[in-house]
């Protein structure tokens, strides 16, 4: 029985044992009061088969109980203290103390899986350094919690020798929290969870998901590595059914398999602080991770997909949130969610594609190269501080298409080099603003590119920067200007624009709401007096990191902190914490040219120029 079950039972059984003994004590007297409980022999067997418990135990608390009641008629000030003493008595008898295993061996390791699975207590397991080869299970019985740990990820290392999975954690009906933290996983070779295999039997439908019914299973400062499926179509990495599953400082590499995590069935995922670096071979599937709801933050991924679906389950409240991570190779994102939050994020890939779809949703604050975008809601949707851009060498048309929904804010953009953007709103009651925008398209087109494919409710276009041409029909136009925008530079990717720029101070600040503080670098976004257009806010303010004193001077001293601080891989105390190896080439070239600079206003490290160039 569950350790969880056996708390609601035993609590719901000191309602019912207060009211047997309540009802049997009609005068103030044990030996009559327990006569009549064991006169009514069935309905005591009948308690005690059902909250799992001995005669003594329930005689005590039976007794404890007729103290209770006598406490309430005689002496009311005392029964509080009695109902607390009934109670701490109640949810504490039958509880499995918490034992700590600490194993050096495969075999040990096993054994402390198995006595763990069945000890109704939240168990811990500490393994020592080296290799464990095997194939380890555990399949709970009455488990209320385990937490695996090791002596660290290149120390401890959990191998499952090519045979089988390397994990495989059988939870039924239980709901235990299952934690494993610092150690290697490898060596897996299954079909379903090579590296990792969770089964439960507590799934829900899609619309329904409570997270008391589910376990939580948490990974933690590990590595996943060198883990293969049997076949190499359709297998799994880490499996899961029904379970929360949460990855932090988690790295997942050198791995082959279609799905590295494949949890579909009623499943909420967080994936923080951790990298999924995949490896190609000619022809080979992209690898997915392929969930129900997901948590994404402060993450990397490399050649992966992404796939949150609602009908696969997951907290509907969560959806689809992805936010302030890096994607790079031929990674993609299919988000289809009742709601869906893609912020913060840097997405520069090979020729990729982003489809985001649900109820309501949000893209803002990303700087997204090389993707072809396609957004469909059916309420709102927030699009907002955006660079969504082709590469200067990309020979692939890119194109944006948002459908579907009743309101569109599209603020504070900047699309460059792309081939249309195409809107398309719901038939009925719906209204677009498109204000503060930097619209830049390639080629000739036959039709002017900014299309609106179905005409809503109320349409306005404010103080946006156009390609030249008829824009077509609008309720309310003011402020557009039809010119180029002069980005910084764009055979280097960089979509700042000059300082001559018409967007510097042309846009409109009825249009900037409180919450769009910051541009796409993080600067305020109103610097002098009024809103420049686009995803960039001229600045040149800003500092080089290795500036210490402040001075607008790169000193030989400063430099030569900065450069070791980026040799020893240590953080800065500035932003950017990590110091990128082109702010140290950066910091050289002005010391080399006598220190003294001047920020341009343009992307970092290129803002930051000689003053004696």
């Amino acid at each position: 029985m569950a350790h969880s079950q056996q708390r609601h039972r035993r609590a719901e059984w000191l309602l019912r044992v207060s009211v047997d003994f309540e009802r049997s004590a009609t005068r103030i007297d044990y030996g009559y009061a327990n006569l009549r409980l064991f006169e009514n022999g069935s309905l005591m067997q009948n308690r005690l088969a059902f909250f799992d418990l001995t005669e003594k135990e329930y005689l005590a608390i039976a007794m404890l109980a007729f103290h209770a009641l006598t406490a309430r008629v005689i002496l009311p000030s005392l029964s509080r203290l009695v109902f607390m003493l009934l109670m701490t008595i109640v949810f504490s008898a039958g509880v499995a103390n918490a034992a700590v295993f600490t194993v050096t061996t495969a075999e040990e390791f096993q054994a402390a899986l198995s006595t763990a699975a069945g000890n109704g207590a939240e168990d811990e397991i500490l393994l020592g350094e080296g290799l464990y080869l095997g194939n380890f299970k555990y399949i709970a019985q009455d488990s209320t919690g385990l937490k695996i740990s090791g002596a660290g990820r290149e120390r401890t290392v959990l191998d499952g020798d090519q045979r089988a999975f390397v994990i495989f954690l059988s939870l039924g009906e239980q709901t235990p929290t299952v934690e494993l933290s610092a150690l290697t996983i490898k060596g897996g070779f299954s079909q379903r969870g090579s590296a990792l295999r969770v089964d439960s039997d507590n799934t829900e439908p899609f619309f329904n998901w409570n997270p008391e019914f589910h376990s939580v299973i948490n990974l933690k400062s590990m590595t996943i590595s060198g883990n293969k499926n049997i076949n190499g179509i359709g297998g799994s990495l880490i499996a899961g059914v029904g379970i929360a599953l949460s990855l932090l400082d988690v790295e997942m590499a050198e791995n082959q398999s279609e799905f590295w995590i494949q949890c579909m069935d009623s499943c909420l995922v967080s994936l923080s602080e951790s990298r999924f670096v995949a490896n190609f071979e000619s022809g080979a599937t992209t690898p997915r991770v392929s969930v129900g709801a997901i948590e994404v933050e402060d993450s990397f991924f490399s050649g992966l997909k992404i796939s949150s679906v609602s009908f696969n389950g997951g907290p509907s409240g969560t959806g689809c949130s992805v936010l302030s991570s890096k994607f790079r190779g031929r990674s993609a994102l299919d988000c289809s969610h009742k709601r869906f939050v893609f912020s913060g994020n840097d997405w520069n890939t090979d020729h990729s594609f982003i489809i985001l779809k649900g109820e309501k949703g949000e893209i803002e604050n990303n700087s997204i190269l090389e993707a072809t975008l396609e957004v469909q809601v059916e309420e709102g949707l927030s699009f907002k501080g955006n660079l969504v851009a082709r590469k200067y060498d990309s020979i692939v048309a890119k194109t944006i298409s948002v459908s579907g929904y009743q309101r569109l804010d599209l603020l504070s953009n900047t699309f460059a080099r792309l081939q249309n953007f195409n809107l398309t709103p719901a038939l009925s009651g719906a209204n677009h603003t498109l204000a503060n925008n930097i619209f830049d398209f390639d080629g000739v087109q036959d039709n002017f590119p900014l299309r609106q494919t179905e005409f809503p409710e109320k349409s306005q276009i404010f103080n946006n920067i156009l390609p030249s041409g008829d824009i077509g029909y609008w309720d309310e136009v003011a402020g557009n200007i039809q010119s180029d925008p002069m980005f910084f530079n764009v055979e280097d990717d960089d979509f700042h624009v000059r300082p001559d720029s018409p967007a510097v101070n042309s846009g409109s600040n009825n249009k900037v709401s409180e919450l769009m503080t910051s541009d796409l670098d993080g600067n305020r976004r109103i610097l002098e007096g009024t809103v420049d257009i686009g995803a960039y806010e001229r600045n040149t303010t800003g500092l080089h990191p290795a500036d210490t004193n402040g001075d607008s001077s790169i000193s030989s001293e400063e430099f030569g902190a900065y450069n070791t601080a980026w040799r020893t891989n240590e953080t800065w105390p500035t932003s950017p914490s990590i110091i990128p190896v082109d702010y140290v080439t950066r910091a050289g070239y002005l010391l080399q040219k006598g220190g003294a600079y001047e920020n341009i206003g343009v992307g970092k490290p290129a803002t930051w120029m000689p003053l004696n160039d």
